[in-house]
């Protein structure tokens, strides 16, 4: 059994200890830090859980912190001769102070929290039972920064013996999916369908406020992303200084599967 995790483009993705988003650029992402090529800034994207995620000690959603970032330099468009230079920029910047900040605060327990969107329902969910917090722990306890795991799943230790178990990143060996839901609160489980699959109301508050449809949302759709295709200028770095020429670049957006989540069964709709 493998925990239930989420994907978070917030990343050490230079290895600084540092914690960005992904970098956007219409190059390679394949980059060698010692290449020539040249590297365009065109600023940092997030996922859509991440526009959920928020800094509990200030209260700030991480997609404000995006926004800064974007800042870096002359913004994005902005071209550097190499990787290696956009990266020494980057760490003598004021933007490099708010990535390292945000690097401890994915190791300090408890310092993150994701706020899933608040939908009326007419579902068995919506029962005195059924009561979820407002906000979810993340996972944040890691001593080390750890891919695939701090953020992306929730906290372990609030999480352990919840219905919502499969949420954690790791799970304890030998241990089988009924003996997990026997230590869960069958009662809440029983209320929203899912007493076999260790489908909680957290998980499905989760997935509804990705633009799921579930046993907690009545079917309805609640959230669908916008899918533009935008025209993005890159400017050279020295250029905006000096008057040089632009360039322009479009980047396409691939359209995705929506799926259907009803209590314990998942179909595909499109």
């Amino acid at each position: 059994m493998h925990g239930f995790g989420f994907i978070s483009l917030w990343r050490d993705y230079f290895e600084r200890n540092i914690l960005t988003p992904c970098p956007l650029t219409p190059a390679s992402s394949n980059k060698d830090m010692a290449a020539n090529e040249r590297y365009v800034f065109q600023g940092f994207i997030e996922s859509g859980f991440d526009r959920h995620i928020v800094d509990k000690t200030l209260g700030t959603r991480l997609s404000v912190y995006t926004a800064r970032l974007d800042l870096f330099s002359y913004g994005p468009g902005t071209v550097f001769l190499t990787l290696r230079s956009f990266l020494d920029e980057f760490l003598r910047s004021s933007q490099s102070r708010t990535a390292s900040r945000l690097y401890r605060l994915a190791t300090t327990p408890g310092a993150m929290a994701f706020i899933p969107d608040i939908f009326a329902s007419s579902s068995p969910a919506d029962s005195a039972r059924v009561t979820t917090p407002n906000r979810f722990l993340l996972e944040t306890s890691i001593i080390k920064y750890r891919i695939g795991s701090t953020i992306t799943h929730f906290d372990y230790r609030a999480f352990t013996d919840t219905p919502d178990f499969l949420m954690r990143w790791i799970v304890d060996d030998g241990i089988t999916l009924e003996n997990e839901v026997s230590k869960a609160n069958h009662a809440t489980m029983t209320a929203i369908g899912t007493e076999n699959d260790g489908i909680g109301p957290a998980v499905l508050r989760v997935l509804e406020s990705l633009g799921y449809r579930t046993a907690l949302s009545g079917g309805v759709t609640i959230y669908a992303p916008k899918l533009p295709t935008e025209n993005m200028e890159i400017t050279n770095a020295v250029g905006r200084r000096n008057g040089g020429e632009n360039k322009r670049w479009t980047i396409g957006v691939v359209i995705g599967t929506a799926w259907v989540i009803g209590g314990s069964r998942m179909s595909r709709i499109w």
